[in-house]
């Protein structure tokens, strides 16, 4: 690692002293060539950070996953959902409770019974107007239009004919207002609590190569353990063997299946060094690749800082040389 570490920096100091040195002036390509090691120090620390975030890229991925079958439930979007979601919890109740009442209203908007007409129009929406509504629509206009009613039998019993057994959930949320439901919507969205539906297909897509992942290893492990059962075979017939009294043959037996197992274990172990090496092959090439990257970047935001200071003025060359330090430092501090 040290060897590797070496030659890393090795190249990037001279990529960063040509970037220095294209940029003008001895005190940018110095200043390059320091940021250039703490680059190198911080790539040291990759992978543990790596580590770190795919742990963390799993629960987010696990959640926007949730909310895309959730919500495909539903025939809503993964936006409606989460929105109608935060507002459902205020109210004590959640989006997942509220499959039996999506359900009855897609049923009622293409083939509803006189009371269930009769529920629409009380709250102020004919057939007409619900046949062409969408999904999410047709839930937010029933909500509303029952948030509008006077609480009582009337407003319990047209909830229940139009949203079923959810309607019970619902009673908080029928004693707000049209304008307070939108405030809360508003409001989730305003700090960041919706994932947008990129971010959910992401999410579902991320979980969906877990599961392939997974389905690839338990595959791999399956194989390999069946190469092995020939040889535990062979022991365990050589076992029964000399139980009935045939040591020697037991015994022939048992030495062949443990020879047959050991070659498998040598072939094994040398196929996942040869697959080791190219994996690491390549993670040393692109790392290479990129190391001058970052070094004319580092190079670049230098000559970019000290002119925005002004290369005379002392305060500001003294500040940068700090930053620079800092970066050094920092990057030593992650590789130990």
């Amino acid at each position: 690692q040290q060897s590797l570490t070496q030659q890393l920096t090795g190249a990037t100091v001279e990529a960063s002293d040509k970037a220095g040195q294209e940029s003008g002036g001895k005190f940018a390509s110095s200043m390059a060539k320091k940021i250039a090691v703490g680059s190198v120090a911080v790539a040291g620390a990759v992978t543990g950070v790596g580590a770190a975030l795919v742990g963390t890229a799993s629960k987010t991925a696990a959640y926007g996953d949730q909310i895309d079958k959730a919500s495909q439930k539903l025939g809503v979007s993964s936006t409606f959902y989460q929105e109608w979601e935060a507002v459902l919890q205020h109210s004590g109740t959640s989006m997942d409770k509220m499959g039996g009442s999506f359900k009855r209203l897609a049923n009622a908007s293409q083939d509803a019974s006189d009371d269930q007409v009769k529920a629409f129009e009380r709250i102020g929406l004919s057939m007409e107007d619900v046949k062409n509504m969408s999904t999410e629509d047709l839930f937010s206009s029933v909500i509303n239009g029952l948030q509008g009613m006077k609480e009582g039998s009337e407003r319990t019993a047209t909830a229940t004919e139009l949203l079923g057994k959810g309607a019970m959930e619902l009673g908080p949320l029928f004693n707000t207002s049209a304008e307070d439901t939108q405030a809360m919507i508003d409001r989730v969205n305003d700090l960041g609590g919706v994932m947008s539906e990129d971010a959910v297909k992401a999410s579902a897509d991320f979980v969906d190569a877990q599961t392939t992942l997974q389905g690839t290893l338990t595959g791999l492990k399956n194989k390999v353990t069946a190469d092995f059962l020939p040889a535990a075979t062979d022991v365990v017939n050589g076992l029964a063997m000399m139980a009935s009294g045939d040591f020697m043959g037991g015994f022939d037996l048992i030495k062949e299946g443990v020879g047959e197992f050991i070659g498998n274990i040598t072939s094994r172990v040398r196929e996942m060094i040869t697959k080791g090496g190219e994996m690491l092959a390549g993670f040393i090439q692109g790392l290479t690749e990129k190391i001058p990257e970052m070094a004319t970047a580092a190079a670049d935001a230098i000559r970019n800082f000290a002119q925005g200071f002004g290369q005379d003025s002392e305060g500001g060359m003294e500040l940068i040389a700090k930053a620079g330090e800092m970066m050094v430092a920092l990057g030593g501090a992650l590789m130990e």
